[in-house]
């Protein structure tokens, strides 16, 4: 049988691989540098592999050690989450919670959870992050968020997702805008994406042309550039140019089904609405409303 390593002998050499240094080393680990010492000849000796090279100028990780190093990481981190599951088993919601909530919804509901949560789990460690949808649900992807509280419909097919209710919302439109163009739903929002990547990182502000026959969309960046694309659509309006968020038109873009979506303004200052277009196979019956953004 294989001999392997203790968890306690891979603390040991963590901690020396961050520290370089064996005396500090030990005191982060609570113990003495001659048991830490120890630990680490044990290690290597249960490997056969020399992991530390020892010198005047300090401690140097070996090749081999360099890749013992991850994986120790790894092993670590499931032993330390195997011990919070079993807690959690015996006291549940005990550990660090990391919560992710848009902005629209954190000031509303976010009160009303911490009040709940504090009496009813008093042990509970709870870290909020209030962020759009997209950057939350990558950090969700990437482990570095337990939950996300969002507004659906949203692209969430990845997820596990679970509705908590729903928010009734009434909003005084116009009966008709004077203005509108149907337009391919995949089209649009693949010229969109493409064009986006020359827009500001932070306002991702781009510019929507309403012409005869054609919807434009352009953006620049004087570091990287301009884009600009075009859609065809039936159009004979007068010639329109509407500055926007593109990741709100994207966020509409994902969550909506159908092939066609229509778009109904009444000039650049007002708001407009996105909505899937009529269609009787389709129960889509709410309303996007979009504001412009000032260019």
């Amino acid at each position: 049988m294989i001999a392997l390593p203790s968890l306690q002998q891979l603390r040991f050499f963590l901690a020396v691989a961050e520290q370089h240094h064996f005396g500090r080393a030990a005191v982060s680990c609570g113990v003495t540098q001659s048991t830490l010492s120890t630990g680490i000849q044990e290690l290597e000796g249960r490997l056969g592999v020399a992991l530390i090279e020892r010198s005047r100028r300090g401690v140097v990780l070996t090749a081999i050690g360099e890749a013992v190093l991850e994986r120790a990481r790894r092993l670590l981190a499931d032993a330390e989450d195997l011990a919070a599951l079993a807690q959690s088993g015996r006291e549940p919601l005990t550990q660090p919670l990391r919560l992710g909530v848009i902005p629209t919804i954190g000031p509303y509901l976010v009160p009303a959870i911490m009040r709940g949560l504090g009496k009813t789990f008093p042990k509970l460690q709870l870290y909020l992050r209030e962020e759009q949808t997209a950057p939350l649900l990558a950090q969700l992807a990437d482990g570095k968020l337990d939950l996300v509280l969002l507004a659906l419909p949203y692209a969430t097919e990845e997820f596990e997702t679970m509705p908590l209710g729903s928010d009734p919302i009434e909003a005084v439109l116009p009966k008709d805008h004077p203005h509108s163009i149907a337009v391919s739903r995949t089209e649009f929002r693949a010229v969109i994406e493409r064009v986006a990547q020359f827009a500001d990182e932070r306002s991702r502000a781009i510019r929507v042309q309403l012409l005869p026959g054609e919807v434009k969309v352009l953006a620049n960046l004087s570091e990287t550039g301009e884009s600009e694309e075009s859609v065809p659509v039936e159009y004979d309006g007068p010639q329109v140019e509407i500055g926007f968020n593109a990741q709100y038109l994207l966020d509409f873009l994902k969550a909506v089904s159908g092939e066609t979506v229509e778009f109904r303004f009444r000039d650049a200052q007002s708001a407009g609405e996105l909505r899937p277009a009529s269609d009787p196979e389709t129960t889509e019956t709410y309303r996007y409303v979009i504001m412009p953004m000032r260019i």
